[in-house]
């Protein structure tokens, strides 16, 4: 004859289970608009880095061919991207439309008067372009200055917008 030792399985209930999964959406609720704020974020730095590494690509490049190189918005505006061309030369480097969030307006450039560089490097056109991107946090609206010289100045000039 066999005894069975009176062992006791060691396991969750339903209801141990149930308050888990309760906790945890709690949790999660409340932790989602922190990372939608995040995303917003980094959308909002990497495109200032794209656009500022652009403009310089764009300079340097104008001072290594010993041409003119331009940065021109593809279409009406610069959210639909743009191009960095040699003027009468193909594109160098081309970029594709940017996020919905991302806004990037500017009254000194455009398709008829573009960011450009000379031969030495100077840019031929002087002039500001506004970042904005929705749903991020602090001053992350950043505005860059075109100085008379192709160095740009990045100003953050003021809070984001709401989404």
């Amino acid at each position: 004859m066999v005894i069975m030792g009176n062992r006791r399985q060691r396991a969750f209930t339903l209801v141990e289970m149930m308050v888990v999964v309760a906790i945890a959406g709690v949790l999660i609720t409340v932790a989602m608009p922190s990372f939608r704020a995040t995303g917003a974020n980094s959308r909002a730095d990497n495109i200032h880095k794209m656009m500022l590494g652009d403009i310089n690509y764009s300079r340097n490049s104008a001072r290594d061919l010993s041409s003119t190189v331009q940065m021109i918005p593809r279409g009406t505006t610069w959210d639909n991207g743009w191009v960095v061309t040699i003027v009468g030369g193909a594109p160098i480097r081309v970029r594709s439309a940017v996020d919905a969030q991302i806004d990037i307006t500017s009254a000194d450039f455009n398709e008829a008067t573009p960011i450009e560089f000379n031969n030495l490097g100077r840019a031929t056109n002087l002039g500001a372009i506004t970042i904005t991107t929705s749903g991020c946090t602090g001053d992350r609206i950043r505005t860059l200055t075109l100085n008379v010289m192709g160095q740009v100045r990045t100003t953050e000039t003021g809070p984001c917008p709401g989404l």
